[in-house]
């Protein structure tokens, strides 16, 4: 833990940008979360951009704020997890990529949602309580 925080510091003080592969970092016995958890709140504080490769989807959808989905090496689609995983739904066998569970749970039952498709498990209560 103590060299993580050491890096995040340097990081800040360079002012750079963060590349973090998912696998590097969580090998290290820090919980993918409490990582995310401090990037993002290092985003947010100091403006450092980050970028992560990441394939599980139900911490993208919690913690990106764009998405990018590559294939063979260009950018098919992008913008905000809200705005690129409900487009996703019916095409995701196609073309390799999966949704978050309670994106497609909610796909399936709009009305249930008012309507909205959400990404998160917190938009699928709040949408589900209206």
């Amino acid at each position: 833990m103590r060299k993580f925080i050491i890096i995040f510091f340097s990081l800040i003080l360079a002012n750079c940008s963060l590349n973090k592969d998912s696998q590097y970092w969580t090998e290290n016995s820090i919980g993918k979360e409490e990582v995310f958890t401090v990037t993002r709140k290092i985003n947010q504080e100091e403006g450092l951009t980050v970028v992560i490769a990441e394939h599980e989807v139900e911490v993208i959808a919690e913690f990106a704020d764009k998405i990018l989905l590559l294939e063979e090496g260009k950018i098919t689609k992008s913008g905000t997890p809200q705005e690129v995983f409900p487009d996703l739904v019916d095409i995701q066998k196609d073309i390799g990529v999966r949704v978050p569970q309670v994106t497609e749970f909610a796909s399936k039952v709009p009305n249930k949602f008012s309507g909205s498709t959400p990404v998160t498990l917190n938009e699928a209560i709040e949408s589900y309580k209206k």
